[in-house]
């Protein structure tokens, strides 16, 4: 049968006929040598009609076959003859979009897929996967093509089937897995969760069979695909399994200054599957808890230097504040921990700590709300006093700018005085580091003497102020921690009061082992033992009643005896009575004579977090004494 045609090339004529009639003929060597000559002469032609009548007429059953599994069957030189066939088909076919969507080119490409499943065991072949990534880009264009490859794993089985672990230069075929798991939500009711299931286990298991860095980069591609198409719950994904990958990949990456880009990925993964409402997983371990800190600690770093170098932008989303949080609580659990078994810890924790100390240095901070400044700072400073960081000048100046915009921030609101609190615990962090106060000696100096004076005053007032007691009273939280609970929901309660029930335990084993010191100033000891009655009060209570707050002002001597200006305040609510809290607090004995003040401060901090930010004002610890 003759053909018309606007052929100019005669040739092109002859070739077009001889293989149209030869697919005819149903002779399979003939068949073969006319789709290889077909393919030989048109390669580097661009002819549309020509491609379209190879598609149509390509032999797809003569190489059916390649769909076989028997080993004896697939190591045949005629098996072996057809595979190369088949891949020069491909590519001939995918080489434009000619043909990108004949239906007889989509059954080849399923034929690829099947043929890819196997290893390759022709060393020869192994050459075909220099011609097939320009084709599998185009033909993953086409949206049904995307979904065979991924229903069939046609990204990992490609890797397996051309040993792309010893090719040096892989980029092209991270291209094309780039490509392929780029799918749009459009199209994420297209392909099979319960085959991408089994894939995502079948990869999971290559890696942690082999270390291969490779199968965690296309496992994090894939997961990322999942997370932007929310189909987390659907795939059912193994998450106790992903974080045994998730700590191998991390303790190879994340000691380092600079690391893969996927590795960045983890910690988004990880927030998406805490943050899911369906979410099973709990941080209720330690060895969770130091991890994650960890990968959320480099991904933050990351953020903030891509900031500092114009090149992103860092902001404090919810996700951001879910990973601070989960820093903050592995800072305070930081004593505690063995860190023989997690040597990069602290490095890594130091790594954060200094890239928030060049991002705070910038102008774009002081943009931030003043509620986000403050929860910015709430890490920082926590930071600072847990890690021993040298405060610098810069900090100096960051810091004391912001205690003044926090405490001239109420005026302008109507969160009056709310913020007296929240200004005393982070000062209480910032004096156990004052060189003022950090030595006996120094303690006695009247700047020193002064800071203690202030702050007593201060955190007396705040936890005696009407406002901050009806509030607790009415709504439970304490201002700008109202939603920390939906932060934090995915850390067990029980790890919670672990972590602080210990660390309440190192600061009375570190009171106990103090000697005794005589020798202390009446005025020393004057301001130990009030401090010492504040934590008390805030421990077994939440605020003060009119009586004993009237009594430790008096007491420290920053106010005169007249009280005029000590407000009524509700009779409800809680409170420890003064003449109970005097009595109790008088059988101590021993403490006035051992206690320092920097031990004291960690209380208050220690309380704070566990009522404010991490428990609820509930909370307290039972076994508190400093006799």
């Amino acid at each position: 049968m003759e053909f018309k045609n606007n052929f100019e090339n005669e040739e092109n004529n002859k070739v077009i006929n001889y293989y149209v009639d030869v697919m005819k003929s149903n002779h399979l060597p003939n068949m073969m040598e006319a789709v290889g000559k077909f393919i030989l002469w048109f390669n580097h032609q661009y002819d549309p009609y020509a491609d379209h009548l190879f598609v149509t007429y390509f032999p797809v059953e003569i190489f059916e076959e390649l769909n076989e599994t028997n080993e004896c069957l697939t190591k045949s030189q005629s098996f072996q003859t057809k595979k190369n066939l088949l891949m020069d088909s491909f590519a001939f076919i995918f080489r434009n979009l000619n043909s990108l969507k004949e239906s007889n080119a989509q059954s080849v490409v399923k034929i690829f897929l099947k043929v890819i499943q196997s290893r390759n065991t022709n060393s020869e072949s192994d050459l075909h996967h220099f011609i097939l990534f320009e084709p599998i880009i185009i033909c993953v264009s086409y949206q049904p093509n995307k979904i065979f490859f991924i229903d069939e794993n046609g990204v990992f089985n490609f890797y397996q089937h051309f040993n792309m672990s010893k090719i040096k230069n892989a980029r092209n075929f991270w291209k094309i897995c780039d490509q392929i798991y780029s799918l749009k939500h459009s199209g994420s009711s297209l392909f099979s969760c319960i085959k991408l299931k089994n894939h995502i286990n079948q990869i999971m298991k290559s890696y942690l069979d082999t270390k291969n860095d490779d199968y965690a980069k296309l496992l994090l591609r894939i997961l990322t695909m999942i997370c932007q198409l929310r189909m987390l719950d659907e795939i059912q994904l193994n998450i106790n399994k992903f974080y045994e990958i998730s700590t191998c990949i991390f303790l190879r990456y994340g000691k380092k200054i600079s690391c893969p880009l996927f590795f960045v990925t983890l910690s988004k993964i990880w927030i998406i599957i805490l943050k899911n409402p369906r979410n099973t997983f709990q941080i209720n371990t330690m060895n969770k808890l130091i991890f994650l800190a960890g990968i959320f600690s480099f991904d933050l770093s990351t953020n903030l230097k891509k900031d500092l170098k114009k090149i992103g932008t860092f902001l404090l989303t919810q996700n951001n504040k879910k990973r601070l949080y989960v820093i903050h609580l592995a800072l305070i659990a930081f004593p505690m921990i063995d860190h023989k078994n997690y040597v990069w810890l602290r490095e890594v924790l130091k790594r954060l700590h200094e890239s928030f100390q060049m991002y705070i240095k910038t102008e774009p901070i002081k943009l931030f709300t003043i509620e986000n400044q403050y929860f910015i700072f709430q890490y920082y400073i926590k930071s600072i006093v847990t890690l021993n960081m040298i405060v610098n000048r810069y900090d100096e100046i960051e810091i004391n700018r912001f205690f003044r915009d926090l405490q001239l921030y109420p005026s302008l609101s109507k969160f009056y005085l709310l913020t007296e609190l929240h200004y005393s615990y982070l000062y209480s962090h910032m004096l156990n580091v004052d060189r003022d106060i950090s030595t006996f000696s120094e303690f006695n100096k009247g700047i020193g003497l002064g800071k203690i004076k202030r702050f007593l005053n201060d955190l007396v007032m705040a936890i005696s102020d009407e406002t901050y007691i009806n509030k607790l009273k009415h709504e439970q939280k304490l201002c700008l921690y109202e939603d920390t609970h939906s932060h934090i929901s995915f850390i067990q309660d029980d790890l919670i009061k672990i972590v602080f029930s210990k660390c309440d335990l190192l600061l009375i084993a570190d009171f106990k082992s103090r000697p005794s010191d005589v020798s202390e100033t009446i005025i020393y000891k004057t301001c130990n033992q009030l401090m010492s009655w504040i934590v008390h009060s805030l421990n077994d209570s939440n605020y003060l009643d009119p009586n004993t707050t009237e009594f430790y002002l008096r007491k420290c001597k920053v106010l005169p005896y007249n009280t005029s200006n000590i407000r009524r305040y509700p009779e409800t609510f809680q409170s420890m009575t003064h003449s109970k809290l005097v009595s109790d607090l008088y059988e101590q004995n021993n403490m006035k004579n051992r206690t320092l003040f920097p031990n004291l401060l960690k209380w208050i901090a220690l309380i704070y977090e566990l009522k404010f930010i991490f428990g609820d004002i509930n909370s307290k610890f039972t076994a508190l004494n400093f006799s």
